[in-house]
């Protein structure tokens, strides 16, 4: 089955990262991408999940500009098919503030992570730790 692979090429993925070994992680993350971007088409949220994985990994080694078409499209494919107030899609908003804030982009990181805020505390409660 078709999930079960991309759950296993995902998870060796991650097992490469979190190991360090990102050369041989990243050709799996673009691997399960691109076969859900064929199966499932670019806009579905596991789809999105994916390109989130490969943009992530890709801002840890300071790949940052590599990463930022990633998590912008992430962000984009939730607000569309889940809405702005999923937590997927908030989750994808503080994801691609901190890049841009890492990326001295301030101006635009900041009114992002005051929408994941905004947004968590409206499904949390301002009290949540």
């Amino acid at each position: 089955r078709t999930p079960d692979k991309w759950a296993a090429l995902n998870q060796a993925a991650l097992l490469c990262e979190v190991y360090g070994f990102y050369a041989r992680a990243e050709p799996l993350y673009v691997r399960v991408l691109q076969s859900r971007e064929r199966v499932l088409g670019v806009d579905h949220p596991d789809t999105a999940a994916s390109a989130t994985a490969l943009g992530l990994m890709l801002q840890r080694q300071g790949r940052l500009h590599e990463a930022e078409p990633l998590l912008r499209r992430a962000l984009q494919s939730g607000d569309l098919v889940l809405g702005s107030e999923h937590p997927e899609t908030l989750a994808a908003v503080a994801n691609l503030a901190a890049l841009l804030q890492e990326q001295g982009k301030l101006r635009d990181a900041e009114p992002l992570a005051r929408t994941a805020l905004r947004g968590r505390e409206r499904a949390l409660g301002p009290n949540h730790r």
